[in-house]
């Protein structure tokens, strides 16, 4: 199923895929084909441990177990049952939690909260309520707990995707800290400084990425050029824009992938 998927993706200006997880592809379908690929291996396990306990979201499966033992006997299971589909479980990445640690895990109180929040941004009808929901956003923010910690990675990715829509600045000073530990995060990230038309604040983020070594993938170097297209640029902003791609092409603001 891999190769199949791998060898259809056009390979033209983007790094080799590792041979481990899901190929990456520009339509998503490797993580859809995978998805179906797996109903088979979803009716054995229900059928072991009951519909309830068991949640599959693509690759990622979560199960509850009343015990450590009874959670060895579920591991146990899932290796069998993926041999016969010739798919092998990701041991670096299988752990057991005990309740409370789920809820850090998951950050299941601040993922709520945000879900309430964008249910209640979708219905705001006037720009008295949506600055109301803006500062809401915030104290969201700075009463999460736990940063850093377990899922947090997702938890971030909406925090992003929610400034851009509020045109929020908050999380701008934190984007240099988090592009270098969220690598998955890159076009989120880009994205919010490019759906508020920040082009100048993206380029002083890249100038000090690439200034300080940390450019080392050409993935988060076609996040940004596509960011920096979304952005509606003046045309001062536009002439930066293109004195940055000079000056990037030509690593005069320091080494890049070379890709």
């Amino acid at each position: 199923l891999g190769t199949i998927a791998g060898s259809s993706k056009p390979t033209s200006g983007h790094s080799p895929n590792p041979r481990v997880g899901l190929p990456v592809d520009e339509l998503d379908c490797s993580r859809q084909i995978a998805h179906f690929f797996l109903f088979e291996h979803d009716r054995r396990i229900v059928k072991q441990v009951g519909e309830d306990h068991y949640v599959r979201w693509m690759d990622d499966q979560n199960i509850g177990v009343k015990s450590h033992a009874e959670a060895r006997r579920v591991v146990n299971l899932l290796t069998r049952s993926l041999t016969e589909q010739r798919l092998t479980l990701n041991a670096g990445k299988t752990a057991f939690f005990e309740p409370a640690e789920v809820i850090v895990e998951f950050h299941l109180d601040v993922n709520k909260a945000l879900t309430n929040w964008q249910r209640r941004w979708k219905k705001a009808d006037t720009a008295k309520k949506k600055e109301r929901l803006s500062k809401i956003l915030k104290k969201l923010w700075d009463a999460a707990p736990n940063k850093g910690q377990g899922h947090w990675e997702k938890v971030l990715k909406r925090f992003y995707g929610y400034v851009a829509v509020t045109q929020a600045s908050w999380l701008d000073e934190l984007a240099y800290e988090h592009l270098i530990q969220y690598p998955s995060l890159h076009q989120r990230l880009f994205e919010s400084f490019s759906k508020r038309g920040e082009s100048e604040k993206l380029i002083g983020l890249m100038r000090r990425f690439v200034g300080e070594g940390e450019c080392l993938y050409e993935a988060t170097e076609a996040n940004l050029f596509d960011a920096l297209l979304l952005v509606d640029a003046d045309h001062k902003n536009e002439s930066k824009c293109l004195s940055f791609a000079k000056d990037f092409l030509t690593e005069k603001i320091g080494k890049t992938s070379g890709k």
